[in-house]
């Protein structure tokens, strides 16, 4: 089978390794092995492994599961300010004619910072339709 090569720029993939380091310290923290994180979110201990090391290949969602987990804060760790965040985020991309896709599978809001680099990202090219 051949290997997937992701290629990231270099402040992504300098956020994605910060990104790993704040879960590999939560865990530390926690005192809890990789294999008891893997567990909890749901995945093999491979891909906690992955994690640590700021794979590009391991989704996203893993990411956030474990940071979760682990008490790394997600935007803000207030599940209604988040529904609020992404209520407003979804009627400024009905403003702009905007679709993201999958918005409608997550109940909540963004909040105008939230917002703002939300639709900075849409408006980049990621998942924008006109």
């Amino acid at each position: 089978m051949k290997t997937r090569r992701v290629t990231l720029c270099p402040q992504a993939s300098l956020s994605l390794h910060l990104f790993a380091g704040l879960i590999e310290e939560g865990r530390l923290r926690k005192g809890w092995t990789r294999d008891e994180l893997a567990e909890r979110v749901g995945v093999g201990v491979v891909t906690i492994r992955q994690v640590a090391k700021g794979s590009p290949k391991v989704a996203i969602g893993t990411y956030f599961e474990a940071a979760a987990l682990v008490g790394v804060s997600l935007f803000t760790d207030s599940v209604d300010t988040l529904r609020r965040e992404f209520t407003g985020a979804r009627q400024a991309c009905q403003h702009l004619r905007v679709s993201p896709v999958g918005l409608d599978a997550i109940p909540g809001t963004l909040g105008d910072q939230g917002r703002s680099h939300y639709l900075a990202v849409m408006t980049a090219g990621l998942d924008l339709v006109v």
